[in-house]
């Protein structure tokens, strides 16, 4: 049975709420998916074994084959580390990769349209990176992760993946347009050029992908 990975959907554990769908892990050659990122507060997730999905609840969440207690024991996947520009968060274990990455404070000198948030900007050029840190040679896909033509032309982002039973990606739901106009094209596997952390490269034009059937965009 197909089922639908639609990122930032709820999950529910066998007793209660465990948080929502943040990212999902695939294996970039197979085009199999290997975890899911579950968050359960800001900037705490944990690194779910996609053999632990249990099923999509009514199309309205994820459920998990544990409980709450259970979700927590699972790894955490975001991790800190302060960097210079151009350097790469060090990794200990070859069984490990970088994933996903953002900056969460910038330099005193950088400050300028910086948005303050919880973490003040640093007194030197260091960054402040959040990153998570993923099963080695695999990718980590979130929602705005963006997809692009052959070209290099960005048409939109990543909403959600259709797998089948054996967690095998089949087909990618891109994301294009915005609020009221938003709609999701259906792009089949075999029309990916590339999967990377973060982004997806196609191997059709924008023109083609425009031909492909599309419904207009929903969120849970």
């Amino acid at each position: 049975m197909a089922m639908r990975m639609e990122l930032g959907l709820r999950i529910e554990c066998n007793d209660g709420p465990g948080g929502t769908l943040r990212d999902v892990v695939i294996d970039p050659v197979r085009r199999q998916l290997t975890h899911v990122v579950v968050e359960r507060h800001h900037h705490l997730a944990h690194l779910v074994p996609i053999e632990d999905v249990d099923r999509l609840a009514a199309g309205t969440a994820l459920r998990l084959g544990c409980t709450v207690a259970q979700l927590e024991r699972y790894p955490q996947v975001e991790e800190t580390a302060y960097l210079r520009l151009g350097e790469w968060p060090p990794l200990e274990d070859e069984h490990w990769d970088v994933g996903v990455s953002s900056v969460l404070s910038a330099p005193l000198y950088d400050s300028p349209g910086y948005e303050r948030g919880a973490y003040p900007p640093l007194p030197d050029d260091r960054l402040l990176i959040a990153y998570d840190r993923i099963p080695a040679h695999e990718v980590e896909i979130r929602r705005g992760s963006a997809v692009e033509a052959v070209n290099g032309t960005v048409l939109g982002h990543v909403d959600s993946f259709l797998s089948d039973d054996q967690g095998r990606v089949t087909h990618l739901v891109l994301e294009r347009g915005h609020l009221w106009r938003r709609r999701d094209i259906t792009i089949p596997v075999n029309a990916v050029k590339q999967l990377r952390t973060d982004s997806v490269e196609l191997s059709l034009t924008p023109d083609e992908v425009a031909a492909l059937p599309s419904v207009p965009g929903h969120r849970h």
